[in-house]
């Protein structure tokens, strides 16, 4: 694992401690989502191979660093890959509410200029299109990718794709470019930790929505410190993911904390599955909004 120094000064980024955790301990759990009421793992190793082929896949949309894709989805594993492929290329991420209307995803689709659009089901997928369709419509978008497909067989013909369609796109650059993985190992090499990989919306309750610019280094130097204080930046720990991911405090607790010590995180059924969730999981630590608490 990287020094503690190096992580205090946040002197990294994400996609290089995914790169450790995947070479470390490939074998060991990293992920787990409930499917028909049967515990579904992903190890260390699954999320790098397909955070990777995330990132070919865009590669071959021909997104460069600097562009912005949006996710709108609910907590899944795609989530993650989505998320980490995206940054290995230098592309900023920008996560939307799955509760927010297609007026506010169009307003922040154009706003950030988002090339493509990952979202989570029909439900995401109908407010991306009624933003394409209404007002000022999306004219950056060129591209939308759907985790769970289901209900979206009569839908315009190659809009949406499903988000297993944009993992063959990397699998067929891997194919035709012997030397892409090569390339995608330089892109994470070259990516420093003042580059910008994630832009985090407010409420927009002043005015129109904000998008905060954050950093590698940002992430990584508030998560540490966390971990640091509650002493357990050595000790891979068992988390359940809840909120939305788009959220701040959810991002840095399931995503960077879980890449600084290690451990699972398991996806809640829903919301409303929390409280079992929790029990059933039996979490280290558990991150919980003033709501959840009430």
């Amino acid at each position: 694992m990287l020094d503690h120094d190096t992580l205090l000064r946040g002197e990294t980024t994400l996609p290089a401690m995914l790169r450790i955790h995947a070479t470390q301990r490939p074998d060991e759990v990293a992920l787990r989502e409930k499917i028909h009421g049967i515990w579904v793992t992903r190890s260390w190793a699954d999320y790098w191979r397909d955070a990777r082929r995330t990132a070919l896949g865009l590669w071959k949309l021909g997104l460069k660093k600097g562009d912005r894709i949006i996710i709108a989805a609910e907590d899944v594993p795609a989530w993650f890959y989505a998320d980490l492929g995206a940054q290995m290329i230098g592309v900023q991420v920008v996560g939307i509410y799955p509760t927010n209307p297609w007026p506010e995803v169009q307003y922040i689709a154009n706003h950030c200029q988002a090339k493509v659009a990952i979202t989570g089901d029909q439900e995401q997928t109908d407010k991306v299109l009624d933003a394409r369709s209404q007002d000022a419509g999306l004219p950056e978008l060129q591209h939308v990718f759907c985790v769970d497909m289901k209900g979206l067989r009569r839908y315009e013909k190659n809009w949406p794709d499903s988000f297993e369609h944009l993992l063959a796109l990397g699998d067929q650059l891997a194919a035709e470019d012997a030397g892409a993985f090569n390339r995608l190992d330089e892109a994470i090499a070259s990516l420093v930790p003042d580059d910008v990989n994630i832009l985090v919306y407010t409420t927009g309750t002043t005015g129109p929505p904000k998008g905060a610019m954050l950093t590698h280094r940002n992430f990584v130097y508030g998560a540490y410190a966390y971990a640091a204080a509650r002493q357990m930046q050595d000790k891979p720990f068992e988390s359940v993911c809840y909120l939305p991911l788009c959220h701040v405090a959810e991002r840095t607790y399931s995503t960077v904390l879980h890449l600084i010590t290690g451990g699972k995180v398991n996806f809640a059924e829903s919301i409303d599955t929390v409280a079992s969730n929790i029990r059933e999981v039996a979490p280290t630590f558990f991150l919980g909004v003033p709501r959840i608490w009430e």
